[in-house]
């Protein structure tokens, strides 16, 4: 009688201790920021790598990867959470990984974005399309970052530019688009 009386208090104590233990793995794995990794989308033109922001709570989401190797696009989600209200526009810039550093890549012609604010309160998200191609030709097998710019809305102030960015790894030669000066993105 007095053995079964120990076996169940110790089942209990290891019950107890093993709840802990498990307890104490789910907290350190969270406050580590262990979380999976996301899954970025990918077709027979591109793979997505990364995505990220210099703000805490902004950022991009892709949607879709469009069009084909003539005018291949990123639909990309704003997500923002970040508490204030961003400013932001359609003009982009392209930069190539070479030998480690991040490069800007020259555009093929020159464009004029249109002259469009978009005004983003926090918690709110909005869809654009970068066309990849209208400007670039792309080289297989290359590491690119399309990075935009927004600021914080402060009353009738701007805080200083911060980037958002969508990396990527190009799978096939994408060509130039040939299209006439004028034509907006």
């Amino acid at each position: 009688m007095m053995t079964r009386k120990v076996s169940v208090i110790w089942v209990v104590v290891l019950a107890l201790i093993a709840i802990a233990a498990c307890a104490f793995a789910a907290v350190t794995y969270y406050r580590c920021g262990k979380q999976p990794e996301p899954q970025f989308p990918e077709n027979e033109l591109l793979r997505i790598l990364d995505a990220g922001s210099d703000a805490e709570g902004v950022g991009f989401e892709v949607m879709r990867i469009g069009g084909g190797s003539v005018n291949l696009r990123l639909d990309l989600r704003w997500k923002h959470d970040s508490g204030k209200t961003i400013a932001y526009g359609q003009a982009f810039a392209l930069y190539q990984m070479k030998d480690g550093v991040w490069q800007k890549v020259t555009p093929e012609r020159q464009v004029d974005y249109p002259a469009i604010q978009y005004s983003l309160p926090s918690g709110m998200d909005n869809e654009l399309s970068y066309d990849l191609t209208a400007l670039y030709s792309l080289i297989a097998g290359e590491r690119y970052r399309l990075q935009t710019e927004f600021q914080y809305e402060e009353g009738m102030e701007y805080s200083e530019p911060m980037a958002n960015w969508v990396e990527f790894e190009v799978k096939m030669r994408l060509p130039y688009k040939e299209t006439q000066p004028s034509d907006q993105i």
